[in-house]
C-alpha cells in the first residue's frame, strides 16, 4: 500500500461527540491491528510516499501521545499553542506547529520518521496560512519522512492536502461532521445528512444510532477517497484531481491559487521533467500548475534559437500532439517544404498554457501532452504570456523576418507593421489562399539569406534541445564539435572521433546520454549524482547518494559520479534533495556504466 494513509478511529465514539470514549486510530487496510490497548491511542506505519517507496519490512511505529490527548492535539489545541512533543523513546514522531509567517527553526531529529502538524485542523479554511503551513512543515521535514495533517481531512480535502505533500490522514472529521449532521461527499460541499430518511432510529437523546450510520457514511466516502487520490498519484493524473475537487469551496480554490504562485520554486523542485500521461488544462488555474510555469521558464532562461534559422514563422496549435502529426500541421509543414532556403524558416507553434512552443521541442514534456478547451477566445493573460515569449524568441534569435500563419485574433501580432500575415479574416489554416501565402511570405525572406542545408539545422536543432534540456552549459559541452549520427527522426550525436554522446528518443522527447555523454555535461558542473565510493553495479540507490547538482529532478538523465570521475549515467528517479535525504529508493536508473552497459 502506498500513501496517502488513513487512520481510522476502531473504538466506541470520539470523546465530546459520540459518547466519550477514546479513539484508536489505525492504518486503515494496511493489515495492522484492530485495536491497540495500553496507552498509544495512535499507530502508524512507514508505507512510503509520492516521494520515495516503502521501506521493505517496515515495523509498526507506536507514537506514544499523551495520556490527556485521546485525540490528535490539533483539535482542541490553538494554532499558537501546540507544542513539541518528542514522541516515544525512539522518537517515532515529533509535533510541530506552524503559526502564520513563521518558520520552524533548526532540524528535526535524526531518528524522526513521522512529522504531525499539530496545527493542520485550525488552519482549515485559511487558505494562505494552511498552504504556508503545510509547505513549511514539509520543508523542515523533508522528503523522506511522513506528513501527518490530524484532523484535517475530509472526502473533499484530501486531494489538495495530499498534492500539498501530506502523506498521512485521519476519519476525526467524518465523524465530527456526523455529528453536527452533515454528510460528507467529495463531490459536493458540506450537506444536511438526510438522516430522517437513513430508517435509524436513536437511541437517545442525540440519535446516536443515526449519527453512527451517517459516521460509517462518512468514513465509506473517506476511504473512496483515499483509494482514488491514491490511484491518481501512482498515475500521475493528482493535479487533474485537485482541479475537480477544489471547485466544492471557494477556499480550496483559493488555496490552490496562492501555492502555484507563492511556492512554485519549491514545487517545481520535486516535478518531474517528463511524464508519460496527458496534462489537462480546462481551467485557468492550469495557466499556473508547476509543469506549465516551469515549462516558462526554461524558456526564458535556457532557451535560444538554432543561429542559422533567420525567418520566424508563428503557427497555430493543434489538437493532436506532437503538433507535427495533425493533419493541419502536416498541410502548414507541405507549404513551408515548397519555400526557397526552407530551413532558413524555423517554427514556433503559439499556444496556450504555455505560450511558445518552438519545434524542435515539440516533443518535450509537457508540449506533446496537453490539451486545453478550444472556445475561440483568448483570456487577457493567454495574450500576455504569447507575447511575451514572441518577443523573448525574436530577441535573442535575431530574425530578419516574422511571418504569421495565425488567425487574426492575436493582438500583439495585428498591431505590429513588421510581422507579415498570411491569413485573411475568415481563412483557416489549411485554405489554399492562405497555405500559398505562407509559401511565398517564408519564400521572399529566406530568399535574401544564406543557403542552410538539412543537416546543419538538424544539428542546430539538437543543440537547441540540448541547451533546453541541460542548460546553456551543459548543453554546450555536450555539443562542441559533435556531428550528427543515425537517421532521422532517431537521431544519435557523435563526437568528431564517432563516439556516440547521445540519442534522441522519440518517447521521452529528451537527450539520453551515453557515459561520454556524462562526462561532457559533468565538465560543465551540472546534471551530477555525486556516489559514496563504491562499485557501481546496477541502479544507485539513495543511500549510496552522498550529493546531486541542484537543478537535478526526477526523470533528468544524470551522470554519476564518483571520486571525481563519471561512474554510469541514468535517468534520476527522485529529486536532488529527496535523493541526498532519504535512505532509501532508486535514486537513478542506471543505464550505462563506465566499463559496460547495465541490463
Amino acid at each position: 500500500m502506498r500513501t496517502p494513509v488513513l487512520l481510522e478511529a476502531r473504538a466506541v465514539g470520539l470523546p465530546g461527540t459520540l459518547g466519550g470514549a477514546q479513539a484508536v486510530l489505525v492504518p486503515s487496510g494496511a493489515g495492522g491491528p484492530a485495536l491497540i490497548e495500553g496507552e498509544s491511542p495512535l499507530v502508524v506505519r512507514d508505507l512510503g510516499s509520492s516521494l520515495r517507496p516503502a521501506r521493505p519490512g517496515a515495523p509498526w511505529a507506536h507514537l506514544e501521545l499523551p495520556a490527556d490527548w485521546p485525540l490528535p492535539p490539533s483539535i482542541t489545541g490553538d494554532v499558537e499553542g501546540v507544542p513539541l512533543v518528542m514522541a516515544g523513546p525512539d522518537s517515532a514522531a515529533v509535533t510541530v506547529s506552524v503559526p502564520r509567517g513563521r518558520q520552524i527553526l533548526g532540524a528535526p531529529p535524526f531518528v524522526c520518521e513521522l512529522v504531525v502538524l499539530g496545527s493542520a485542523a485550525v488552519l482549515l479554511g485559511r487558505h494562505d496560512e494552511l498552504v504556508d503551513a503545510v509547505v513549511e512543515a514539509r520543508r523542515w521535514a523533508g522528503p523522506a519522512r511522513l506528513l501527518y495533517a490530524p484532523g484535517a481531512a475530509r472526502p473533499q480535502t484530501v486531494a489538495l492536502l495530499a498534492y500539498l505533500g501530506v502523506d498521512v490522514f485521519d476519519d476525526v472529521l467524518c465523524h465530527l461532521e456526523a455529528a453536527r449532521g452533515n454528510a460528507l461527499r467529495p463531490e459536493l460541499p458540506l450537506a444536511t445528512a438526510p438522516m430522517a430518511a437513513s430508517g435509524a432510529r436513536g437511541t437517545g437523546p442525540r440519535g446516536d444510532a443515526e449519527v453512527g450510520i451517517v459516521a460509517r457514511e462518512n468514513v465509506e466516502a473517506l476511504r473512496r477517497e483515499v483509494a482514488l487520490v491514491r490511484n491518481a498519484i501512482e498515475r500521475g493524473q493528482l493535479r487533474e484531481l485537485v482541479e475537480g475537487r477544489v471547485r466544492t469551496e471557494p477556499w480550496q480554490v483559493a488555496a490552490l491559487r496562492h501555492l502555484d504562485r507563492r511556492h512554485h520554486a519549491f514545487m517545481a523542485a520535486f516535478s518531474p521533467v517528463q511524464r508519460d500521461v496527458q496534462l489537462l488544462a480546462p481551467s485557468r488555474d492550469a495557466f499556473h500548475r508547476v509543469e506549465v510555469r516551469s515549462w516558462v521558464d526554461r524558456m526564458f532562461e535556457r532557451y535560444s534559437p538554432p543561429p542559422s534559422a533567420r525567418v520566424l514563422v508563428l503557427l497555430p496549435c493543434s489538437a493532436r500532439k506532437p503538433y507535427s502529426r495533425s493533419r493541419t500541421h502536416r498541410g502548414m509543414l507541405g507549404a513551408l517544404s515548397g519555400a526557397k532556403n526552407r530551413w532558413a524558416a524555423h517554427e514556433v507553434i503559439l499556444t496556450s498554457p504555455l505560450g511558445a512552443v518552438p519545434r524542435e521541442l515539440e516533443r518535450v514534456y509537457p508540449a506533446a501532452h496537453y490539451d486545453v478547451p478550444v472556445t475561440g477566445e483568448w483570456f487577457p493573460e493567454e495574450v500576455e504570456r504569447m507575447a511575451a515569449l514572441f518577443e523573448h524568441v525574436r530577441k535573442v534569435g535575431g530574425y530578419t523576418a516574422v511571418v504569421s500563419h495565425m488567425g487574426r485574433d492575436i493582438p500583439f501580432l495585428e498591431a505590429d507593421p513588421t510581422v507579415t500575415r498570411t491569413r485573411e479574416a475568415g481563412e483557416g489554416p489549411l485554405d489554399g489562399a492562405a497555405l500559398e501565402r505562407l509559401t511565398q511570405a517564408v519564400s521572399r525572406a529566406a530568399s535574401q539569406l544564406p543557403h542552410v542545408p538539412r543537416a546543419k539545422r538538424d544539428l542546430e536543432d539538437l543543440a537547441s534541445l540540448a541547451r533546453f534540456q541541460f542548460g546553456p552549459a551543459g548543453g554546450a559541452a555536450l555539443m562542441e564539435g559533435a556531428r550528427l549520427a543515425g537517421k532521422p527522426p532517431e537521431w544519435r550525436i557523435a563526437s568528431a572521433e564517432g563516439r556516440q554522446l547521445a540519442a534522441l528518443t522519440q518517447a521521452r522527447g529528451l537527450l539520453s546520454l551515453t557515459v561520454e555523454g556524462a562526462e561532457r555535461v559533468a565538465s560543465a558542473g551540472c546534471y551530477r549524482v555525486l556516489m559514496d565510493d563504491f562499485d557501481l553495479r546496477g541502479n544507485l540507490f539513495a543511500v549510496g547518494v552522498s550529493g546531486a547538482d541542484p537543478e537535478v529532478r526526477e526523470g533528468d538523465d544524470v551522470a554519476i559520479v564518483r571520486r571525481g570521475r563519471v561512474a554510469g549515467v541514468g535517468v534520476a528517479r527522485m529529486a536532488a534533495e529527496e535523493m541526498v535525504a532519504s535512505k532509501r529508493g532508486i535514486a537513478v536508473a542506471t543505464r550505462h556504466r563506465a566499463g559496460g552497459v547495465v541490463a
